[in-house]
This record gives C-alpha cells, sequence and structure tokens, in this order.
C-alpha cells in the first residue's frame, strides 16, 4: 500500500514542528524524508514517519542530546530509552548543581552589596570622629581560601597591582575546579601599615590575596589552599579610597589598647565594593580584621 506523502511544510504543521527543526533533523542525520520524487527531485514525508516525528519531538522536550537521539531513531527500543534517559537524568542533575551554584554566588554577592549599599547610606559615616568608629572585637569564622603569597607592591592606591593579583586567583580556581564564594581578600603581613607609608623601603610587603572556597571540604592538603580564620579580631567597616583607611587603622590600634588588648601587625582586608565594580573611590566599601596577638593567621 503507497504511502501518502507530505511535503516538508505540512508535514510541520501535523506534527506541530517547524520547518526549521525538520530541515535541522534532515542536516544532522537524525531523520529525513522518506520519499524523493524521481521526475522533481523533491522529498516527502510519509505518513508513516509522524509518529517517530512525535516521538523526536518528545525527545527534544526531554532535553535529550542529538546523539542520544540519533541513537534512539535507529533503534527504537525501550531498553535504550531507559539507557538514555538516566544518562539524560544524570546530566540535568550536574546542570542543577551548577545553577545552584550560581545562584547561591549571585544571592551572597547581592546581601554583601546591599550591606555595603547601607554604610554608603548612613550619614553618620560622614566626617565620623575617630572615636565613633564602630570597632568591636569579633570571632573571624573558619573557612577555606584559595590564595597566593608573594612579596609585591602593596600600596593601598595601587588598585592595577592587585587586580593582576586576583587575576591569578581567578585563574587559579579555573584551574584547580574548586568553587569560589566571590570573596576578595587582603592578607597584610608585618606591617600593614606600611601600606600607607611614602617611605621606598616600605613599598614591597610580604601579603595575600584570596578568595574563601564554597564546599571546600577535604581541599586544604592542597597547594595554594588552607584553611583560615577560627580567631579573634578587630573589625571595623571602611568607607572610601583605600589610602584614605590610615585614620581607621590607628583608631582600631587605639581602641584596642583602651580595651588591654595586644594586636598583630598584620591585617585583613575583605573588599565589598571596590575598583573592581565601582568607579568612585568615595563609594568603596570593605571590612578591616586586625587579629589578637598570637594569632595563627
Amino acid at each position: 500500500m503507497t504511502q501518502k506523502r507530505y511535503t516538508i511544510g505540512e508535514t510541520a504543521k501535523i506534527c506541530n514542528l517547524t520547518t526549521q527543526q525538520l530541515r535541522y533533523y534532515d542536516q544532522q542525520g537524525i531523520l529525513s524524508p522518506n520519499y524523493r520524487d524521481k521526475n522533481t527531485g523533491y522529498r516527502y514525508y510519509t505518513e508513516n514517519q509522524f509518529p517517530i516525528l512525535v516521538f523526536l519531538y518528545d525527545l527534544k522536550q526531554i532535553g535529550l542530546s542529538n546523539e542520544s537521539i540519533r541513537s534512539l531513531m535507529a533503534h527504537r527500543d525501550a531498553d535504550l530509552l531507559a539507557k538514555e534517559l538516566k544518562k539524560c537524568l544524570s546530566d540535568i542533575d550536574l546542570e542543577i548543581k551548577a545553577c545552584l551554584q550560581k545562584y547561591n554566588l549571585v544571592v551572597k554577592t547581592l546581601l554583601q552589596t546591599n550591606d555595603a549599599l547601607s554604610y554608603l547610606r548612613d550619614a553618620r559615616w560622614n566626617n565620623t570622629p575617630l572615636t565613633n568608629y564602630d570597632i568591636s572585637l569579633i570571632q573571624v569564622p573558619i573557612s577555606t581560601i584559595l590564595y597566593t603569597r608573594y612579596p609585591g607592591d602593596w600600596r593601598a592606591q595601587n588598585s592595577p597591582v592587585f587586580a593582576q593579583r586576583f587575576a591569578e586567583i581567578n585563574k587559579l580556581v579555573e584551574e584547580r575546579r574548586v568553587i569560589s564564594d566571590g570573596t576578595k581578600m587582603a592578607i597584610l603581613h608585618h606591617g600593614a601599615l606600611k601600606q600607607f607609608s611614602q617611605d621606598a623601603n616600605d613599598i614591597i610587603g610580604d601579603y595575600e590575596v584570596a578568595t574563601r572556597l564554597d564546599k571546600a571540604q577535604g581541599l586544604s592538603n592542597q597547594e595554594n589552599i588552607r584553611s583560615f580564620g577560627g580567631f579573634r579580631a578587630v573589625s571595623t567597616i571602611h568607607v572610601g579610597a583605600f589610602s584614605d583607611a590610615a585614620p581607621i587603622y590607628h583608631a582600631m590600634y587605639a581602641w584596642a589598647e583602651s580595651q588591654e588588648l595586644e594586636l598583630e601587625d598584620t591585617a585583613i582586608e575583605e573588599y565589598w565594593i571596590n575598583s573592581f565594580n565601582s568607579d568612585k573611590k568615595e563609594n568603596y566599601v570593605y571590612r578591616i580584621y586586625i587579629p589578637l596577638k598570637g594569632s595563627i593567621i
């Protein structure tokens, strides 16, 4: 019995597909028209291909790859279908996890940005006397960081150098296939106040740049990855240019002395709004930590 023939347009309309989709399936070797007219060279789909096209539509809605669909078109078998669906489910599970990681990163970054904006909007930070800075003693939580540490130009106003260092961190994150939570921080060892010095001997300092890692269990024994935190530190928020932070540092040391606390000469700066995401230095916002003497940093 001769099968009724249909043009590509008619087939697309009947099977709820587009002519572009049908041509694509043809080009990819997934499904081609059954019949070619010997006189005109025109090709036609036949009605016995309609069930296959409906099946093909379902597979694309599920999200199977062209490779899986091509295999199923060659062998329409329930066992093979189950195998390909399990593979597809595994791929979707990985996609969901990746999307969830991106979602969590966006949420954390948004919350941090909103916190920073709240400080910018708070009028009490404008011309605040040094004695009124919101300085407190806090516990720095334990986390895992990916870092680089070597001597370099650590002057507070030298943003391009810090940008290069954080670019190195981004590269390491990709190479190690780890997940950063988006944090950008610097650990200024052995004389953090020297970053504000005009003395040529103080230009080069020992510092780390780092980012916290998300879901980093079992990674702390790898190169450039270590545990961080678990100590107490005097802390406050700085709003404004990096080069203007010296008075806050002095206020923190003075506050610690008033509380009979002795501090390390190492400081941690965690950047919320900086030269990367703002072109206005007066809008920079970052948290400063100065650990108590004897802290393992």
